[in-house]
């Protein structure tokens, strides 16, 4: 039984709703606000040096570099052709993101501030290595467009330190636990806050686009309970 992902019958959105999500996503349209991340500060290629002067910590930068090297002899790298995907993430505009919050607050009783609908877009690349999230907990998530990457979680064999910003994993001490080929236009629940990974197979043919409606703090467990009850209800 899936552990950190379940498919459900939900509608939040009507399938034309969709579909202008995704137009304006493919478009880049202007109604799009684009959310820069401070993490993104740090890419995989990043140099030691590069690390230190984000962090201002050399022992962090070490720490830092040691973990990607770890994720290079295991993964693969640029050298080897693997690339890393990169993921822009945008904001809805208010006339979608307000109403779409606001429905979602009153059906599972969630507070309007815990609530954030974004958009995420991957156009290249080949894997999103292990990371966890970092303004989310959990989250519903459609997929709107893919090429039927792979979703993987991981369990830790042994504990090890977490960085606030940069969730850079010790990949030595994970293994690999759940994998999932997310379904197109059905709305999933997702625990962000489990170490987790993307891969595709080959050069994508077309960008790869979901809809997130991001819950800051929501533990995994207690949305699941929240959707159940309303469910339960209708």
């Amino acid at each position: 039984m899936a552990k950190y992902h379940r498919e459900t019958d939900l509608q939040l959105l009507t399938q034309d709703e969709l579909d202008e999500i995704l137009d304006m996503a493919l478009n880049l349209s202007d109604e799009l606000e684009f959310i820069d991340r401070p993490w993104r500060q740090i890419a995989y290629d990043s140099t030691q040096k590069d690390i230190e002067r984000v962090t201002g910590d050399t022992r962090v930068a070490r720490e830092f570099y040691r973990r990607r090297l770890i994720m290079a002899r295991e993964l693969g790298f640029h050298q080897t052709g693997v690339k890393e995907m990169v993921i822009d993430q945008y904001r809805l505009p208010p006339r979608i993101h307000k109403p779409l919050a606001t429905k979602v607050s009153e059906m599972f009783d969630i507070s309007m501030n815990e609530i954030d609908p974004i958009i995420q877009i991957q156009n290249e690349g080949h894997i999103l290595y292990p990371h966890i999230g970092h303004a989310r907990n959990s989250s519903i998530f459609c997929l709107l467009q893919s090429n039927n990457e792979r979703t993987i979680w991981y369990e830790e064999t042994k504990p090890f330190k977490t960085y606030s910003m940069y969730r850079i994993p010790d990949y030595s001490k994970l293994k690999e636990a759940e994998e999932t080929r997310l379904t197109v236009g059905k709305w999933t629940t997702f625990m962000h806050n489990q170490w987790h990974a993307v891969k595709r197979d080959g050069d994508p043919k077309k960008w790869r686009v979901n809809l997130n409606i991001d819950f800051a703090s929501l533990p995994y467990d207690e949305l699941l309970e929240k959707i159940d009850k309303w469910q339960k209800s209708t």
